[in-house]
Order: structure tokens, then sequence, then C-alpha cells
């Protein structure tokens, strides 16, 4: 008699990050050792262990088809692992429900809701760094404060999602917990009129964050912007390309830009 899955046995199976795209690609459908190696850039004797793993616990089984064998996904060997996780669903569930109520109370905001809004995912300090950038960028200030209800997983009162404005545009943030994080793959581009405005943006949005190249810096929060004066896009823009060249080159030596430097580039004989 086959013995069956434990829920150690599933979490030992799926530990091995291979298996779990393995067990992604047969959720798709029956896959051969071939196909499964080719989509997955892995050897066929990797597959064919990680394959044989899965099936001793009952995750995946095997049939016959000609000289092939094809693999499929058995759903019910994931229940340990299920019925261990479901006693945790209320931890995140009701902060989901809570986020649908406030994506519905804010969609009847009408003519006020902006098209396209971009949504921050913060640790727990949304509504700290809402206020923070709020007193960074003029014409700007916090919309709305939805707040933890009773009887849900964080303390009553504990800041849930933060709407607000950055010189009319607006955002919404986030407390998502810890799952999600910042990257550079994503950065808020700011248009500067003068060198002084540069100047300002960046000593307030580097403090307790770092500097990068171009005009790049990630502030106390991760969360990356780009602080650019107009006329660095005129200068590149320029139709000659030997004087657009040399702009680049400046720019690409630069932390913070410097628009006489720039200009000066552009300026040389």
């Amino acid at each position: 008699m086959a013995r069956l899955a434990t829920t150690s046995d599933a979490f030992n199976a799926v530990a091995e990050p291979q298996r779990r795209h393995i067990l992604d690609l047969l959720a798709q459908g029956e896959r051969s050792v071939n196909e499964i190696a080719a989509l997955l850039e892995l050897k066929q004797p990797q597959v064919s262990k990680h394959l044989r793993v899965l099936r001793e616990v009952e995750l995946v089984s095997v049939r016959e088809l000609g000289q092939q064998r094809l693999y499929r996904l058995q759903g019910e060997g994931l229940k340990p692992v299920h019925d261990w996780v479901k006693p945790f669903e209320h931890l995140w569930r009701e902060r989901f429900d809570r986020l649908a109520d406030y994506l519905k109370e804010w969609q009847t905001q009408g003519d006020r809701m902006q098209k396209i809004t971009p949504f921050l995912w913060f640790d727990d300090n949304a509504e700290e760094a809402a206020n923070f950038y709020v007193s960074v960028f003029k014409n700007s200030k916090i919309l709305s404060v939805t707040r933890q209800q009773k009887d849900g997983p964080h303390p009553e009162g504990a800041t849930f999602t933060v709407s607000f404005q950055l010189d009319g545009q607006e955002f919404a943030a986030l407390n998502g917990g810890p799952h999600f994080i910042f990257t550079e793959a994503i950065s808020l581009f700011v248009n500067c009129e003068t060198q002084e405005e540069v100047d300002e943006l960046w000593e307030k949005l580097t403090e307790g964050g770092e500097e990068s190249r171009c005009g790049w810096l990630r502030d106390k929060y991760g969360l990356s912007w780009q602080i650019i004066p107009t006329i660095l896009g005129e200068l590149l823009q320029d139709k000659d390309p030997t004087k657009s060249g040399r702009v680049m080159q400046a720019m690409l030596q630069m932390s913070k830009i410097d628009i006489k430097a720039l200009q000066q580039a552009y300026d040389a004989a």
C-alpha cells in the first residue's frame, strides 16, 4: 500500500525551488521529462531526480503513452500543506478584505479619482512615509487614512492605507507587511526647473537614504527617485550629436545633477 504524504514530506519536497517550478509547470498540464528540462533549462537527470522525490510524496503521478512517460500534478497531495496553512489564512484574509473595502470606497470618489494612481506597498510605516513625502513636496497633503478595526490581526487603530497627494499627483500607500520591498526597477521621476530645486529635493530625500548615479537616489523607505532638471532632456535631444554626447558623458559622471556642469559640457569648444 502506498504511504500517504505527510505535511513534513510535502514541505520537504517543495522546499527545493526547482521542484516548485516543476509543480508550476505541471499545474498547467501533463509534461514529459524532456519538456520540463527544456522549459526550465535543466539537465534531464536533474529533472528525473526531482520528479522521483515528488512522486514519493504523491505530489506527482506518471502515465505511459507509448514510449513516453507523462507526469501530472496530484492536487490531493498538497492537501496536508493546505490543512497546515489554513489556520493562518485569517492573518492575510482580513488585510485584503480591508483593502477591497478601501478600494471600493476610493472608487466612489468620482471626479476626484485620477485614472492611474501609483500604489506603494510598505511594511508597517506607510503613514510615516506619506507624511514625510508630503513635507518634502509643495502642493501636497494627506487625503485619507484607514485604520485597523477591532478583532483584526493587527492592533486596533493601526494604519492600514493612506491616500495622499504630491504636487497634485495622487498616491496610495498600504501597510502590507514585509513580503515585498521596493527596487530600482521602478522610480518616481521629478522634473525640476532650477538647481535650487534639485539641491533641496536631493538633500531631503537622501537623508537616511543613499545617493546613486545620474540623478537617482533611494530614500530612507527604500523608494527610488530620479531628481532631474528639465534642461537635461533638452540638451540630450540637441540636434548636434557632438554636443549631446558631451552632455551625456558629463551626466554619467554625476550623482546629483549639476546644471552648470551640463551647460559647460554643452558649450565646450
